[in-house]
């Protein structure tokens, strides 16, 4: 059987100690550390943790190794944030995050 895969994003993550979110998070977090998932987190998100109280940084450490795939920032993923950002989809503080993986590649 194909487990099913779940991206999760910085809100996710903070949302472990968050007072509103944290019932339903954990539980999410059970599963994912019963290696119910395959857990997928971007680049972006990494870097978004950065800043991130260490309590916070370290709800990843939970998901099993073996569950975890890092998705990479890819020229395609960039085209289409730029593109996001002109359009005014995403706003500025998208484009500073873009700034950042330009600067960091």
């Amino acid at each position: 059987m194909v487990k099913q895969r779940v991206y999760i994003d910085t809100s996710v993550v903070g949302g472990y100690y968050d007072d509103e979110f944290c019932s339903d998070t954990r539980k999410l977090f059970e599963r994912i550390i019963n290696d119910d998932f395959k857990v997928y987190l971007s680049e972006i998100s990494r870097l978004e943790l950065l800043p991130a109280p260490k309590h916070i940084q370290e709800v990843i450490n939970l998901i099993p190794p073996k569950s975890l795939i890092f998705l990479e920032f890819t020229d395609e993923a960039k085209q289409l944030a730029e593109l996001y950002v002109n359009e005014k989809i995403l706003g500025s503080a998208s484009m500073t995050m873009l700034i950042i993986l330009q600067l960091l590649q």
